[in-house]
């Protein structure tokens, strides 16, 4: 399958949001696990980044070892940015980022 997709990385689903879940007798246990699939992810010199998907609030150290690696993202909210921010309907990035009380932004 790598060479009929351009696949740059690995989506993680289903990822534990609690401790422990059912899947793991410790919160210690949760927590290696996904940091030996997200290094074996990092591991392919193709892949360029692993997303963790708990689709909500997680425990801190399931992100630790990767502050501040670019390559390694946690989806925090599995929802439509309007059930989020409601009056973001019809609007775009740009508008979302900055307005006149934040500043101002241009492409680039």
């Amino acid at each position: 399958w790598k060479n009929s997709y351009t696949v740059d990385g690995i989506f993680i689903d289903e990822v534990t949001n609690s401790w422990p879940a059912t899947n793991f007798d410790s919160k210690e246990t949760a927590v290696s696990t996904y940091t030996e699939l997200v290094n074996y992810v990092l591991a392919v010199p193709t892949f360029v980044r692993a997303v963790l998907n708990p689709g909500s609030a997680y425990d801190e150290e399931l992100m630790q070892p990767y502050y501040g690696n670019s390559k390694v993202i946690a989806v925090v909210m599995e929802s439509t940015v309007e059930q989020y921010y409601p009056s973001a309907t019809g609007k775009n990035c740009v508008d979302l980022l900055y307005n006149s009380t934040q500043g101002s932004f241009s492409p680039g």
